[in-house]
Protein backbone atom coordinates (compact mmCIF):
# COMPACT_ATOMS: atom_id res chain seq x y z
CA UNK A 1 0.00 0.00 0.00
CA UNK A 2 1.63 3.30 -0.69
CA UNK A 3 1.28 6.27 1.69
CA UNK A 4 1.62 10.45 0.49
CA UNK A 5 3.33 12.15 2.91
CA UNK A 6 3.24 16.18 2.65
CA UNK A 7 5.60 18.61 4.00
CA UNK A 8 5.37 22.41 4.38
CA UNK A 9 7.50 25.43 5.84
CA UNK A 10 7.42 29.15 5.90
CA UNK A 11 9.55 31.02 3.12
CA UNK A 12 12.05 33.36 5.15
CA UNK A 13 11.26 32.19 8.49
CA UNK A 14 14.95 32.38 10.06
CA UNK A 15 14.12 36.32 8.91
CA UNK A 16 10.63 36.83 10.57
CA UNK A 17 12.37 34.94 13.93
CA UNK A 18 15.05 37.61 14.08
CA UNK A 19 12.64 40.19 13.60
CA UNK A 20 9.98 39.05 15.86
CA UNK A 21 10.06 38.14 19.57
CA UNK A 22 9.81 34.81 20.64
CA UNK A 23 5.76 35.12 21.74
CA UNK A 24 4.95 37.15 18.37
CA UNK A 25 6.56 33.63 16.81
CA UNK A 26 4.87 31.34 18.47
CA UNK A 27 1.54 33.67 18.20
CA UNK A 28 2.31 33.41 14.09
CA UNK A 29 2.49 29.80 14.30
CA UNK A 30 -0.61 29.33 16.48
CA UNK A 31 -2.97 30.85 14.05
CA UNK A 32 -1.33 29.42 10.95
CA UNK A 33 -1.13 26.01 12.01
CA UNK A 34 -5.07 26.29 13.53
CA UNK A 35 -6.01 26.93 10.07
CA UNK A 36 -4.40 24.01 8.76
CA UNK A 37 -5.60 22.07 11.04
CA UNK A 38 -9.34 22.87 9.87
CA UNK A 39 -8.61 21.85 6.62
CA UNK A 40 -6.75 18.93 7.98
CA UNK A 41 -10.57 18.01 8.96
CA UNK A 42 -12.08 19.19 6.10
CA UNK A 43 -10.11 17.04 3.65
CA UNK A 44 -9.45 14.08 5.89
CA UNK A 45 -6.08 14.06 6.19
CA UNK A 46 -3.82 13.00 9.09
CA UNK A 47 -1.58 15.35 10.58
CA UNK A 48 1.39 13.90 12.07
CA UNK A 49 3.51 17.16 13.32
CA UNK A 50 4.98 19.92 13.59
CA UNK A 51 8.43 21.18 13.95
CA UNK A 52 9.30 24.38 13.77
CA UNK A 53 7.72 25.80 11.02
CA UNK A 54 7.42 22.38 9.68
CA UNK A 55 4.10 21.08 8.95
CA UNK A 56 3.51 17.17 8.26
CA UNK A 57 0.85 15.21 7.08
CA UNK A 58 -0.22 11.98 5.57
CA UNK A 59 -2.91 10.92 3.75
CA UNK A 60 -3.67 6.82 3.48
CA UNK A 61 -2.34 5.81 6.75
CA UNK A 62 -5.10 5.77 9.08
CA UNK A 63 -7.85 5.57 7.18
CA UNK A 64 -7.76 3.56 3.75
CA UNK A 65 -8.21 6.27 0.95
CA UNK A 66 -6.65 4.41 -2.30
CA UNK A 67 -8.53 5.91 -4.74
CA UNK A 68 -8.41 9.65 -3.55
CA UNK A 69 -5.34 10.27 -1.35
CA UNK A 70 -2.95 12.08 -3.92
CA UNK A 71 -6.12 14.10 -4.48
CA UNK A 72 -6.64 14.92 -0.78
CA UNK A 73 -2.88 15.76 -0.74
CA UNK A 74 -2.78 18.18 -3.67
CA UNK A 75 -6.16 19.87 -2.77
CA UNK A 76 -5.22 20.44 1.13
CA UNK A 77 -1.92 22.03 -0.43
CA UNK A 78 -3.93 24.66 -2.66
CA UNK A 79 -6.06 25.68 0.30
CA UNK A 80 -3.20 25.73 2.53
CA UNK A 81 -1.02 28.22 0.64
CA UNK A 82 -4.26 30.31 0.41
CA UNK A 83 -4.64 30.35 4.11
CA UNK A 84 -1.17 31.05 4.66
CA UNK A 85 -1.11 33.75 2.20
CA UNK A 86 -3.92 35.49 4.39
CA UNK A 87 -2.45 35.44 7.92
CA UNK A 88 -0.20 37.82 8.60
CA UNK A 89 3.37 37.65 10.09
CA UNK A 90 2.87 40.17 12.91
CA UNK A 91 -0.56 41.33 13.73
CA UNK A 92 0.40 44.43 15.44
CA UNK A 93 2.66 45.26 12.43
CA UNK A 94 0.50 44.72 8.98
CA UNK A 95 3.22 45.83 6.94
CA UNK A 96 5.47 42.81 7.75
CA UNK A 97 3.20 41.04 5.16
CA UNK A 98 1.84 37.94 5.17
CA UNK A 99 3.03 34.41 5.55
CA UNK A 100 4.54 32.56 1.97
CA UNK A 101 4.96 28.89 2.24
CA UNK A 102 6.43 26.40 0.15
CA UNK A 103 5.29 22.28 -0.18
CA UNK A 104 6.31 19.02 -1.58
CA UNK A 105 4.67 15.74 -1.19
CA UNK A 106 5.70 12.36 -2.81
CA UNK A 107 3.86 8.78 -2.58
CA UNK A 108 5.53 5.53 -1.29
CA UNK A 109 5.74 2.82 1.39
CA UNK A 110 6.40 4.09 5.20
CA UNK A 111 6.38 3.11 8.71
CA UNK A 112 4.46 4.90 11.40
CA UNK A 113 5.32 4.26 14.99
CA UNK A 114 5.56 5.14 18.50
CA UNK A 115 9.42 5.44 19.64
CA UNK A 116 11.29 6.03 22.64
CA UNK A 117 9.80 5.64 26.45
CA UNK A 118 10.05 9.54 27.43
CA UNK A 119 8.17 12.09 25.53
CA UNK A 120 6.28 9.61 22.85
CA UNK A 121 5.14 10.97 19.77
CA UNK A 122 4.29 9.54 16.78
CA UNK A 123 6.41 9.74 13.61
CA UNK A 124 6.60 8.24 9.51
CA UNK A 125 9.99 6.56 8.96
CA UNK A 126 11.32 5.29 5.57
CA UNK A 127 12.34 6.97 2.50
CA UNK A 128 9.37 7.91 1.44
CA UNK A 129 9.54 10.67 3.97
CA UNK A 130 12.93 11.60 2.97
CA UNK A 131 11.75 12.19 -0.56
CA UNK A 132 8.81 14.04 0.31
CA UNK A 133 10.99 16.68 2.64
CA UNK A 134 13.38 17.05 -0.92
CA UNK A 135 10.26 17.92 -2.63
CA UNK A 136 9.71 20.52 0.17
CA UNK A 137 13.26 21.82 0.33
CA UNK A 138 13.00 21.85 -3.49
CA UNK A 139 10.45 23.77 -3.89
CA UNK A 140 9.53 27.67 -4.45
CA UNK A 141 7.45 30.32 -2.43
CA UNK A 142 3.87 30.10 -2.64
CA UNK A 143 3.81 26.38 -5.29
CA UNK A 144 3.51 23.00 -4.90
CA UNK A 145 6.02 20.33 -5.72
CA UNK A 146 5.74 16.51 -6.44
CA UNK A 147 7.70 13.85 -7.45
CA UNK A 148 7.63 11.55 -10.84
CA UNK A 149 5.65 8.86 -8.69
CA UNK A 150 3.28 11.51 -6.92
CA UNK A 151 2.46 12.22 -10.17
CA UNK A 152 1.44 8.95 -11.43
CA UNK A 153 -0.92 8.65 -8.69
CA UNK A 154 -2.49 12.32 -9.65
CA UNK A 155 -3.10 10.77 -12.69
CA UNK A 156 -4.06 7.76 -11.89
CA UNK A 157 -6.85 9.59 -9.42
CA UNK A 158 -7.47 11.96 -12.78
CA UNK A 159 -6.84 15.05 -10.98
CA UNK A 160 -8.15 17.89 -12.47
CA UNK A 161 -6.03 20.67 -11.77
CA UNK A 162 -3.14 21.52 -14.42
CA UNK A 163 0.15 20.08 -13.80
CA UNK A 164 3.40 21.55 -15.00
CA UNK A 165 6.75 19.79 -15.67
CA UNK A 166 9.73 21.45 -13.80
CA UNK A 167 11.79 18.94 -15.54
CA UNK A 168 14.73 16.90 -14.12
CA UNK A 169 16.36 18.75 -10.92
CA UNK A 170 19.55 17.95 -8.71
CA UNK A 171 17.98 16.41 -5.40
CA UNK A 172 19.93 15.46 -2.46
CA UNK A 173 21.01 12.16 -1.78
CA UNK A 174 19.07 11.25 -4.87
CA UNK A 175 20.79 12.09 -7.89
CA UNK A 176 18.73 13.96 -11.27
CA UNK A 177 14.68 13.73 -10.64
CA UNK A 178 11.95 14.66 -12.72
CA UNK A 179 9.26 16.96 -10.84
CA UNK A 180 6.15 18.91 -11.12
CA UNK A 181 4.27 21.62 -10.26
CA UNK A 182 0.62 21.39 -9.01
CA UNK A 183 -1.74 23.85 -10.05
CA UNK A 184 0.25 26.14 -12.53
CA UNK A 185 0.18 26.37 -16.20
CA UNK A 186 -0.36 22.84 -17.95
CA UNK A 187 -2.06 19.90 -18.46
CA UNK A 188 -4.44 17.93 -15.82
CA UNK A 189 -2.87 14.70 -14.79
CA UNK A 190 -4.81 12.43 -16.19
CA UNK A 191 -4.37 14.44 -19.96
CA UNK A 192 -0.29 14.02 -19.57
CA UNK A 193 0.57 11.84 -22.53
CA UNK A 194 2.87 8.84 -22.32
CA UNK A 195 6.93 9.28 -23.06
CA UNK A 196 6.63 12.62 -24.86
CA UNK A 197 10.23 13.51 -24.29
CA UNK A 198 12.24 12.11 -27.69
CA UNK A 199 14.89 9.93 -26.37
CA UNK A 200 17.41 11.57 -28.35
CA UNK A 201 16.90 15.00 -26.52
CA UNK A 202 17.79 13.53 -23.12
CA UNK A 203 20.60 14.03 -21.27
CA UNK A 204 22.86 11.18 -20.35
CA UNK A 205 21.72 11.35 -17.02
CA UNK A 206 18.56 12.00 -17.89
CA UNK A 207 18.49 9.14 -19.94
CA UNK A 208 19.65 6.68 -17.31
CA UNK A 209 17.02 7.75 -15.06
CA UNK A 210 14.05 7.15 -17.59
CA UNK A 211 15.61 3.44 -18.32
CA UNK A 212 15.02 2.42 -15.13
CA UNK A 213 11.39 3.79 -14.85
CA UNK A 214 8.58 1.67 -15.35
CA UNK A 215 6.37 1.09 -18.27
CA UNK A 216 3.88 3.75 -16.27
CA UNK A 217 6.76 6.39 -15.59
CA UNK A 218 6.43 9.63 -18.23
CA UNK A 219 8.08 12.66 -18.87
CA UNK A 220 7.01 15.77 -20.36
CA UNK A 221 9.44 18.90 -22.09
CA UNK A 222 9.92 21.44 -19.61
CA UNK A 223 7.79 23.76 -18.76
CA UNK A 224 8.98 28.26 -17.81
CA UNK A 225 8.06 27.90 -14.01
CA UNK A 226 5.01 30.33 -14.69
CA UNK A 227 1.90 30.42 -11.61
CA UNK A 228 -1.55 30.80 -12.83
CA UNK A 229 -4.61 32.06 -11.23
CA UNK A 230 -5.64 29.84 -8.36
CA UNK A 231 -8.68 27.51 -9.52
CA UNK A 232 -10.86 26.04 -7.15
CA UNK A 233 -9.34 22.74 -6.08
CA UNK A 234 -11.29 20.12 -7.05
CA UNK A 235 -14.16 17.92 -4.61
CA UNK A 236 -12.58 14.79 -2.75
CA UNK A 237 -15.67 14.68 -0.65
Amino acid sequence: MLFLPFLLDIVGFTKISSELEPRKIANMLDRLYTKFDGLSQEHDIFKVETIGDAYMAVTNLVKDQPGDHASRIANFAVDAIEAANETLINEDDPFMGHVDIRVGFHTGPVVADVVGSKNPRYCLFGDTVNTASRMESNSKKNRIHCSQAALDQLRIESYPLPIASRGFINVKGKGNMATYWVNEAGLPAAAIPLSTVPEDDLTESERFISSLSNHNHHLVPPMPPRQVKPQRRASTR
